[in-house]
């Protein structure tokens, strides 16, 4: 159901897989921003709102990280590299100038230290706290 609803506005170009033989061991999947074409749009599809969404993914420099997942038996082996750096290769072609990464909690060590090491930079924190009532 996931991938269904979001097919028609994946840029193929911004979808790395990586594959071992046939097996698929990871991938990686990068939206065009379209916050700015929702806004316009006032949150609205129809009559011309989705036309206000493909106009601000057309016009944007901005990628937005969604989703990606390397298999446990693969990690710390350079898939998450080489499927950055296709990302990377694919985004620079496309003349974006940023990538904004989304949701990776503050427990995933790994995948927090791998964005240090590329150059990341931290601009926003989202954290969930909770209250026993």
């Amino acid at each position: 159901e996931f991938a269904h609803r979001y097919l028609p506005i994946v840029d193929p170009r911004f979808v790395q897989v990586a594959k071992v033989g046939e097996e698929i061991v990871g991938f990686i999947l990068g939206l065009p921003n379209f916050t700015p074409g929702i806004q316009k749009a006032k949150g609205k599809l129809f009559p011309f709102g989705i036309l206000h969404i493909l106009r601000s993914m057309r016009k944007t420099k901005q990628l937005d990280l969604m989703l990606g997942a390397v298999e446990k038996s693969y990690r710390g082996r350079g898939v998450e590299i080489a499927l950055a750096i296709r990302l990377l290769a694919a985004c620079k072609k496309a003349q974006y100038d940023t990538i904004e990464i989304h949701l990776v909690l503050e427990s995933n060590t790994q995948m927090l230290g791998e964005l240090k090491r590329a150059g990341c930079q931290y601009h926003k924190r989202f954290r969930v706290f909770g209250k026993d009532l």
